[in-house]
């Protein structure tokens, strides 16, 4: 049987996801919807798809982006509220 034996790996330049959503880890921004867990937070102006690490975040809340896994934009309520 013929196979690929090519790997795709960072090494070689690829990326698994687009590296503009890198620049919006620690940015702020506030729910569009509600969060449980995922929904749309407005951040920079625009509205982004973001899920938060489980738990249920309101709607008109603050929140920061603590991390992009894939193309996942993952926030957490902004740290007093």
């Amino acid at each position: 049987p013929a196979s690929l034996k090519t790997t795709l790996s960072q090494a070689e330049g690829v990326t698994s996801q687009p590296l503009e959503l890198q620049h919006y880890i620690g940015k702020e921004g506030t729910t569009v919807t509600a969060l449980h867990p995922a929904g749309i937070a407005l951040i920079e102006g625009k509205r982004l798809d973001v899920v938060s690490s489980g738990e249920y975040i309101g709607k008109l809340v603050p929140v920061t982006v603590t991390a992009v896994t894939g193309n996942q934009i993952v926030v957490k309520k902004k740290d007093g509220k």
